[in-house]
């Protein structure tokens, strides 16, 4: 059976000691048969050192044995946050409930011993960050329905308009807020959405947006170096903030340099900024602060 010319090659695996075997019993063949097609030619010679398995003896992963659930793991995390945040959504419903049925067995002058020690228990399993969240929420709600709203960055206070008026002359919310009468539904609220700035930050990560501005990308990237970089300075040239997206030729993104190979030199049909050196980045970013 070792007789036999059969190489376990893995392909994918880099330096892999079966495609190695395979390339260099190719070879042997090759020098002892004379198969070059002209007996002048020198045998062939390889500079690898001579591998005497004919399969792989590494083993390599790209996602480790350990971390190949990775996915699912991070799902399976998405899933239980969901589930715990719906539970501590129903225990916050009930506990606002049993308040009510409390207030109403006192403004009747009845008992509500059995009513207290439920909400006790409730309330023992409402979480510190629900408690946190709903205890906050009034204030939150009261500041994003004035004029203004106020917070420090670094000692500094910024004050940003929470409206925009209409040509009709009606305030809009720039950030709206939902009307929840229920304690669930706000808690569930402020866990799976919550306002912008806040966590989970499916609204965004910053609280507001800038107001001197519309964001854009500015995106080029065709020729050289030079053009793109005049492309650049024209596409931001009134703007405070460079939102630089450069778009690389697939020379470059491939990591070959240029050449006169046609497919090296370009792409027919594709675009994109040739960058093959140092000064070649200096030149496509000259003129911006990069820090």
């Amino acid at each position: 059976a070792e007789a036999m010319p059969v190489f376990g090659t893995i392909a994918s695996h880099f330096n892999d000691h079966g495609v190695t075997a395979l390339y260099q019993a190719l070879l042997q063949h090759f020098n002892e048969n004379n198969l070059y097609g002209n007996k002048d030619l020198k045998p062939w010679q390889t500079q690898f050192e001579n591998i005497s398995s004919k399969i792989t003896d590494t083993k390599t992963f790209i996602v480790p044995p350990d971390r190949v659930r990775y996915l699912a793991e991070i799902v399976n995390a998405v899933k239980n946050y969901q589930q715990r945040a719906q539970q501590q959504a129903n225990i916050a419903r009930k506990i606002q409930q049993l308040q009510a049925s409390k207030q109403l067995l006192q403004a009747q002058k009845k008992s509500t011993d059995d009513i207290e020690q439920l909400l006790s228990e409730h309330e023992d399993q409402l979480t510190a960050t629900s408690k946190k969240l709903l205890k906050a929420w009034p204030q939150l709600y009261k500041d994003y329905c004035a004029d203004e709203y106020i917070f420090h960055v670094r000692d500094r206070e910024v004050r940003t308009k929470l409206f925009h008026e209409s040509l009709a002359g009606l305030k809009i919310p720039k950030v709206a807020l939902p009307h929840y009468e229920d304690d669930g539904m706000t808690l569930l609220w402020l866990q799976q959405e919550n306002l912008p700035g806040y966590f989970p930050y499916t609204a965004g990560v910053y609280p507001f947006k800038r107001e001197s501005e519309d964001p854009g990308r500015m995106f080029a990237g065709e020729g050289d170096a030079f053009r793109t970089n005049r492309r650049f300075k024209l596409l931001s040239e009134h703007s405070e903030a460079k939102r630089l997206s450069t778009a690389f030729d697939s020379v470059t993104l491939y990591g070959f340099d240029p050449a006169e190979r046609p497919d090296i030199y370009g792409k027919v049909g594709n675009a994109g900024v040739s960058i093959a050196t140092i000064d070649d980045m200096k030149a496509l970013y000259a003129g911006f602060d990069l820090t």
